[in-house]
């Protein structure tokens, strides 16, 4: 585990060769998506559709969530929990569930040729521009693979680098049970239990929340079933594994009034209530949340 550790957090230092934050390039991403989408990468997706049988196409659904399986297409259908978790979140009339896979050698390369952004296999659609990454991971092993899938996406790979722009990043399946905390850095919410129930709980909670910080607060206070590691102060023993968990009532009690009220003073404030006025059915939840 001391290795994989430490590659993860080479992966999460490093950087793209190419960063897609420049004002052009927000205000025209639409555009520039396209202009970037490789069509090998598109025609080798919708092959792959074209022999699947059940896959969902939702549109104009108010909460869209990219459901990934760190590793590549062949191995992810043969897992269990992926099409469970697939299933649940489409059967939620207001979501609209796609699958992501780390992308297949041959596609790897196309990807870094061509500098497209990892895309959604269902509408082949830029993973950051989803509302939820939900990742599914049953092996430790694959926990370098969330990294460098959340770098192919765009997405910053330390959840205390993102913000309201972003979506959230959330972690379950079997993984999740056994030791979340290499990445756990990654991660805004960690889902710990039958995906059966959290789904729905999850789901609630986002359409029910008008900030990103009440999202994660209202998850913690379920008291089973979420952790939320930006709440808590892992203590560790001498040998490494974990003794306890310390929650930040401070934080806790204070940092969504906080975020509220910094929001509520800041200039931007008109702007992104007239964005989310256009915006219809496709914003983020969490739009007017914390800067």
């Amino acid at each position: 585990m001391i290795q994989v550790e430490s590659e993860l957090e080479r992966l999460a230092a490093s950087r793209p060769a190419r960063r897609f934050c420049l004002p052009f390039i927000v205000n025209t991403g639409i555009l520039f998506n396209w202009i970037l989408m490789s069509k090998r990468i598109v025609q080798s997706y919708r092959e792959k559709l074209a022999v699947e049988e059940g896959f969902v196409v939702k549109r104009g659904a108010r909460l869209r969530i990219a459901l990934c399986y760190p590793n590549t297409h062949s191995i992810g259908m043969a897992n269990l929990g992926l099409h469970t978790m697939y299933e649940l979140f489409n059967g939620i009339p207001e979501v609209s569930c796609e699958r992501v896979f780390l992308p297949d050698p041959s596609e790897m390369k196309e990807y870094e040729r061509s500098r497209t952004t990892l895309l959604s296999l269902e509408t082949q659609t830029p993973v950051r521009d989803f509302d939820v990454v939900a990742f599914s991971i049953s092996f430790e092993t694959d926990y370098l693979n969330m990294a460098r899938m959340l770098q192919l996406s765009g997405i910053p790979v330390w959840a205390s680098e993102r913000n309201h722009f972003h979506p959230l990043v959330i972690m379950g399946g079997a993984a999740s049970f056994l030791n979340p905390e290499p990445i756990a850095d990654f991660t805004d919410i960690i889902a710990v239990g039958e995906g059966e129930i959290l789904a729905h709980q999850l789901v609630d909670a986002i359409l029910e929340n008008e900030t990103k910080d009440d999202i994660l607060l209202a998850l913690a206070r379920i008291g089973r079933g979420f952790y939320i590691p930006s709440l808590y102060d892992v203590i560790y023993n001498e040998d490494g594994t974990v003794f306890d968990y310390m929650q930040r009532k401070a934080r806790c009690a204070a940092h969504s009034n906080a975020a509220r009220a910094s929001w509520q003073n800041s200039s931007l404030r008109r702007k992104f209530s007239a964005h989310r006025h256009r915006s219809g059915p496709r914003e983020r939840k969490w739009a007017t949340g914390c800067l």
